[in-house]
């Protein structure tokens, strides 16, 4: 598969990187109703941070109770749309805010996010990260 950067991207493909991007702002902002503005209503993810897989209902305690998110770095790997689906690759290094006298930790984790367009909009119906 030939590399695929950011400013290859279709106008429907950065739509779709602009919101992993507007995701990370809302959870460093620790925004649970925005971020759960983005979900589809029938959204299942399995973030490594928990043992299983969650629904919306659990979604928004899991962003309320997770650790402060301090800075984030994203490295887009690849994102294909499949009609009203899209399935989107990346990795991202977060660090949580600083406390002295240690420094922030950083934490690099691969994820897997699909959107599926729904109303007009693009919605995060699906995703799985790990640590990496």
């Amino acid at each position: 598969m030939a590399a695929l950067s950011v400013a290859d991207l279709s106008a429907e493909q950065r739509e779709i990187w602009q919101a992993e991007q507007h995701y990370w702002v809302l959870t460093k902002q620790r925004d649970v109703e925005g971020f759960l503005a983005l979900a589809h209503d029938r959204i299942i993810v399995w973030p490594h941070i928990v043992p299983l897989p969650i629904d919306r209902a659990d979604l928004g305690e899991v962003q309320r109770t997770r650790e402060p998110v301090a800075t984030c770095e994203m490295d887009f790997h690849s994102i294909e749309v499949h009609g009203d689906a899209a399935i989107v690759y990346y990795t991202v290094v977060t660090s949580s805010p600083a406390s002295p006298p240690m420094p922030p930790e950083k934490q690099r984790a691969c994820i897997t996010r699909t959107w599926v367009k729904d109303g007009g909009s693009w919605r995060l119906a699906g995703g799985m990260s790990r640590p990496g």
